[in-house]
């Protein structure tokens, strides 16, 4: 490992190079690249690596200083190349190598600093925040982005106060963003409970599509893969050669990791899911409870709207009411029309073709899609919340959330709707009424989830 990471230093030193970055930026970059992928790689050694940590700090605080000067003789596009390979180092320290943030004295400070310089150089206002005007740059931006959120979500809950707000609207701005563009989440799945997969489940007289039942499914993953457009080069090369391997690789389930010893129904366990806090700081949760980053999607923008989803929901709970309100309502604009209107006659609906309505259909879950794993993902973040009367109903936020949710329970699919249900269980069970009994806020779910089967909406009125 000494040989490895001096390898890597001599590499990251040709970022201070005049000769070499006047002469070949590029040449200085692929560099500094190398190098940090070299760090990142002896960084997964874990423990092994305690006696090189203070020289890998420094070579982050050196980079990441010149990177927020501006490099010279390196525009823009450089820096963020430089950037990206940095935090990505970063990243695989926080997986890898979280025990060292307590046992060595100053590591979580001098960390949350740099994670903060970086953050300020890539917000919309700052100096390589602009969107570049070619995909490989863009994707590659997202990148960093990406792996910041990561970043951030990997450190213990409240240490970083001064960045905290900045990540929790930007964050939000960037699931909008992601539903208007047609990103959908890869989180909603995993954030399900595997419990209910079985509901999915259909036989071959149930089934009303070929993928549902048998070796088809195979056959259907095909079929997406034929019909689905290529990723551009720069762009796939750029995510899959980051040094964030993915977590699921390596796991090997046995028969008690299925559904009913079942291969079939599919696993019901994810090393996510069994994820514990890493520090003693972690498991303390200053209003929010601590969960293992997803891992990194090989899409850029996919990345980028999970990480946003994920820095969202662990630090929704470090803020006050007023904050966590106004979220909601932000939220509750991706609410898709059809959904919020009811089910009601529009004349726009019945005059579209059916392509027009594919489209709209899908646009609308993804919508959806994202809506539902945001609310759920806040939720399993969320600490007890004690009820300070019988008829407590719970803070605003939380009955705006239950009003989406009951939204999302008319979903046409079915994962959407799962979520949704098990969404309001678990706000039903943060909230503890006064001697253990029921209060008002579970008493007003139970009420709307009455009208809902007696064939009402959720406030009591009559559906026409």
């Amino acid at each position: 490992l000494f040989d490895l990471v001096g390898v890597a230093e001599i590499l990251v030193l040709y970022q201070f190079d005049e000769k070499v970055t006047m002469g070949n930026p590029g040449a200085a970059c692929t560099c500094v690249r190398a190098g940090y992928s070299i760090l990142s790689a002896a960084l997964a050694s874990g423990p092994a690596i305690a006696q090189h940590v203070e020289r890998i700090v420094k070579c982050w605080t050196r980079s990441t200083k010149c990177i927020v000067d501006g490099t010279k003789h390196f525009s823009p596009a450089h820096d963020i190349i430089c950037l990206e390979a940095v935090v990505s180092s970063v990243v695989s320290f926080l997986r890898f190598c979280s025990d060292f943030l307590l046992s060595m004295s100053g590591t979580l400070n001098r960390i949350t600093l740099v994670l903060e310089s970086m953050l300020g150089l890539i917000i919309p206002d700052g100096r390589l925040g602009a969107q570049p005007g070619n995909t490989a740059a863009e994707s590659r931006l997202d990148n960093v982005k990406a792996a910041l959120f990561e970043a951030f979500s990997w450190l213990p809950p409240g240490c970083f106060p001064i960045a905290s707000e900045k990540l929790f609207l930007w964050a939000i701005e960037h699931i909008q963003d992601a539903s208007e563009t047609d990103v959908t989440t890869s989180l909603l799945p995993s954030l399900v409970s595997p419990e209910d997969n079985i509901m999915s489940a259909k036989s071959s007289y149930a089934a009303t599509s070929y993928s549902h039942v048998g070796d088809l499914n195979d056959l259907a993953d095909n079929f997406v893969f034929l019909s689905s457009s290529l990723a551009e080069h720069r762009e796939r090369e750029s995510v899959m050669h980051s040094p964030l391997w993915r977590n699921h690789i390596s796991i090997k389930l046995t028969e008690e990791d299925y559904i009913l010893n079942s291969s079939i129904l599919g696993p019901s366990k994810s090393r996510e899911l069994q994820s514990t806090p890493p520090t003693p700081l972690h498991k303390v949760g200053l209003g929010t409870l601590w969960k293992e980053p997803p891992s990194p999607a090989p899409n850029s923008k996919i990345r980028l709207v999970d990480a946003s989803i994920h820095v969202f929901s662990s630090i929704f709970g470090l803020f006050e009411g007023g904050k966590q309100e106004r979220a909601m309502i932000m939220l509750a604009e991706l609410l898709p029309m059809s959904l919020r209107s009811g089910g009601k006659f529009n004349v726009g609906n019945a005059l579209m073709t059916d392509s027009e309505r594919k489209v709209k259909n899908k646009q609308e879950n993804i919508f959806a899609s994202n809506l539902a794993a945001t609310l759920l993902a806040v939720t399993q973040a969320l600490h007890l919340h004690e009820a300070s009367t019988s008829t407590d109903k719970g803070p605003p936020w939380m009955r705006r959330a239950r009003d989406i949710l009951f939204v999302l329970l008319s979903s046409p699919y079915d994962l959407v709707r799962r979520a949704s249900a098990e969404c309001l269980a678990t706000l039903a069970l943060s909230t503890r009424g006064m001697g253990g009994g029921i209060h008002g806020f579970q008493q007003a779910i139970i009420d709307s989830l009455e009208e809902i089967i007696r064939g009402n909406f959720a406030n009591g009125k009559a559906r026409k």
